[in-house]
């Protein structure tokens, strides 16, 4: 487009007598920031808004005043709109640039804090499981039926202790308990005074070396001869596969 046509689509834009689909080409040309055309758009501006210092003073009648005002008004419109367009289209661009972050921002900040949320929850819940087995195995310990039997007899050995309450349950606490080999699980058992031994759990200490087992075992305990822990494969054996290390009497 050579520089005089230019200008006189500009003069044009401003009066607000361009054709939509030329005024929508000289738009995209000044939104690409080609410097005539913004250069050409200024100065139309510039002259449009000279032209009323050029113009002698002269009182109009009164329908032409009216149809001159109707006529600036309305040109006014018309020359707003396509700068409005233009800065309407960037100040969108610009919302939804700013909209967009805000929604990335107050989505992240969400996931964080819901994550945040999910870990305290896992954490409540898992002290309190933590707490309601401790509890139990208090009131088994401090039950007035309570069997205390001890499995190990050696000084340097793992120290296992238990204690049997028939109403509320077996309990196995253990100290300095190293941890199994991989592979394998240390096994509880319950040695019936008649019949084959009755598995009460799979167990492994924790990395202080402690153990405290909450048994799940049918068997009654004035039908139990002795307690028993061998070494097993991971997951536990029918009956043990090896011979039990410690093995201690629950008595009368």
């Amino acid at each position: 487009m050579n520089r005089e046509l230019l200008r006189q689509k500009c003069e044009d834009w401003v009066l607000g007598l361009l054709p939509e689909a030329e005024r929508a080409e000289l738009e995209a040309l000044a939104a690409s920031g080609d410097p005539a055309c913004l250069e050409e758009l200024r100065s139309a501006c510039d002259d449009l808004a000279g032209l009323a210092f050029t113009v002698p003073l002269a009182d109009a009648p009164p329908l032409l005043r009216s149809r001159i005002l109707n006529q600036a008004r309305e040109q006014a419109r018309q020359s707003a709109r396509p700068k409005a367009s233009l800065l309407t289209s960037w100040a969108g661009w610009a919302v939804a640039a700013c909209l967009a972050l805000f929604g990335f921002l107050t989505w992240r900040t969400s996931q964080q804090q819901a994550g945040r949320i999910l870990a305290a929850e896992q954490q409540i819940t898992e002290l309190q499981s933590r707490l309601a087995r401790n509890q139990r195995a208090l009131a088994i310990v401090m039950a007035r039926d309570a069997r205390f039997i001890r499995l190990s007899t050696g000084q340097r050995e793992p120290v296992y202790r238990a204690f049997w309450s028939a109403p509320s349950g077996l309990v196995l606490t253990g100290l300095d308990v190293p941890p199994p080999k991989p592979g394998r699980t240390f096994q509880l058992w319950v040695v019936p005074k008649q019949g084959n031994p009755v598995s009460a759990g799979v167990f492994a200490p924790d990395e202080r070396g402690q153990v405290l087992v909450l048994a799940e075992t049918t068997a009654r305990l004035e039908e139990a001869a002795a307690l028993a822990i061998s070494d097993e494969p991971a997951g536990g054996s029918p009956q043990p596969t090896t011979k039990p290390a410690f093995v201690g009497a629950v008595g009368d």
